[in-house]
This record gives C-alpha cells, structure tokens and sequence, in this order.
C-alpha cells in the first residue's frame, strides 16, 4: 500500500494575504458532542445542549495561529502542532479570573484570520493552554494586558469551518 498523496499543485495567487486573527472563541472540549468534515472542512459540530462558543475580544495586531508540522521518518510519526497566542487588554481582577479558567479547562476554539477564514483547533486532542503571562508595562505606552499560548497537538493541520456555519455555535 503507498503512503503518498496525489499532488494537485499550486496556481499562482494574486490576492493580497493579511496576517493576524480577529476574533477567538472558546468552549470546552467535553462540550462539543461531534464534529462532521466534509471535503475537508468542517461543516458540522454538535454540541451538548444549550453550550455555545464565547467570544474573547482580542485588538488588532496582538493575536497570531501558527502551525508546525513535526515529521520523524525513522519512527514513522507525524503531527501538526498549533500555537495560538492572544493577548487580553487590561490586568483587573475578572480578566485574571478569566485567564485562569481557560488555562484550568481542556478547550476547542474557533479563530478568524484577518483573510476572514474560521479555523478551528482542538479536533484530535484538547486545546490547552501551555504559557501564561501578566505584564504591567514600564511606560505610558506599553500594553498593561495578559498573554496567554494555547496548544493544538492534532493528526492533520487545522480545519477551516465553513462560515456560514459558525454563527449557529456563537453565545
């Protein structure tokens, strides 16, 4: 049996790519009840009653998604691992409450790229957050904010969800 995928290649694209993540939402993992690919995107996920997504606000230029697939051809494994990093505004008593009630669940999350494409993280394994900081700032300018990471370890890259399904998941 082969191990290879059929190559399709790769057009060249004129449209302009943005970096960045606009918006992130969160729900617990043991929330969701199922979750339905078709085509290679999500096009379904079924969630205990009544649990929805929540939204964190997050501000332009202080959150990014990368994913880095980690390959050992001599043990045969493979996995993608996904970093999301957010920055939350402001240290005050409910934000730190907030951060540490991310950081103690196992967590799924939906992010939006400034190309406007939903991606979802935590599909093989829970979503959990792996460092945390608070940071006051030493000048007027600087940012008073928390800086959370969360990890995605999972068999495949991140899924896109199809956008006109994402409103249904949203509190």
């Amino acid at each position: 049996m082969s191990c290879n995928l059929a190559l399709a290649g790769w057009a060249k694209d004129c449209e302009t790519s943005m970096g960045g993540i606009t918006e992130v939402y969160f729900a617990a993992y043991d929330q969701v009840e199922e979750v339905t690919v078709t085509e290679n995107v999500i096009s379904n996920i079924k969630m205990v009653e009544a649990a929805k997504f929540q939204k964190y606000y997050i501000r332009k230029g202080t959150g990014s998604m990368s994913t880095e697939g980690k390959f050992d051809q001599a043990n045969g494994t493979k996995y993608y691992e996904t970093n999301l990093a957010i920055s939350f505004p402001k240290m005050r008593a409910a934000n730190r409450i907030e951060v540490n009630a991310l950081a103690a669940n196992e967590l799924v999350a939906i992010v939006k790229d400034a190309n406007g494409v939903y991606w979802y993280l935590g599909f093989d394994n829970p979503l959990v957050v792996s460092a945390f900081s608070g940071n006051t700032g030493r000048a007027w300018t600087d940012a008073n904010k928390y800086d959370l990471t969360a990890q995605d370890n999972a068999l495949q890259s991140p899924y896109t969800i199809d956008p006109e399904f994402v409103a249904t998941l949203l509190g």
